[in-house]
């Protein structure tokens, strides 16, 4: 949605991960990315593009910090911690 006034952006659709994986947790939504995961991967798409630009091999729950760390929680009860700032 268009965060100005709530319209749907036109021609916008969802990024879907490959066959096979499908998505399991809710996504965090930044400025130019949104953090997506499976129940084995962690993809972040690009908005303007709507392709995936990085991946990690751990998928789960996912929560993200002010100071730029993605946070991945697995079913296996393992944390990752992950800085996204370069």
């Amino acid at each position: 949605l268009d965060e100005s006034d709530g319209s749907p952006i036109e021609g916008w659709l969802l990024w879907q991960p490959p066959p096979g994986e499908r998505i399991v947790t809710p996504m965090i939504v930044t400025d130019n990315l949104i953090f997506v995961s499976t129940a084995s991967m962690t993809y972040a798409v690009d908005l303007a593009s709507q392709t995936a630009v990085w991946s990690y091999g751990a998928g789960g729950h996912l929560a993200s910090s002010d100071d730029g760390v993605l946070f991945i929680a697995t079913s296996e009860g393992i944390l990752h911690a992950i800085s996204t700032l370069e």
